[in-house]
């Protein structure tokens, strides 16, 4: 398991956020990091009218069982997320 950033532009269209959002994030988590991607974390970092929503995520890639992969040096920080609650 590790964990890897995510970073998007996403075009919502009329109507609720969260229904639009979602299938958005998993499948661009997919398409970046594989099958086994899942999101951790994700928030609104900026908004522009011509570009829409940048949205920046952590993704969980890997099975949950599988052997610990011990993060390279720039994925430390991101590896303590992990870790915390909120």
């Amino acid at each position: 398991m590790r964990l890897e950033p995510l970073e998007a532009w996403f075009q919502p269209a009329a109507g609720a956020l969260l229904p639009q959002l979602r299938p958005f994030l998993l499948a661009a988590g997919q398409a970046q990091a594989g099958a086994s991607a899942r999101l951790l974390r994700w928030a609104i970092t900026a908004a522009e009218p011509a570009r829409g929503l940048r949205i920046e995520a952590v993704l969980v890639v890997g099975e949950l069982g599988g052997p610990v992969q011990h993060p390279a040096p720039g994925q430390v920080l991101l590896a303590s997320l992990a870790s915390e609650d909120c």
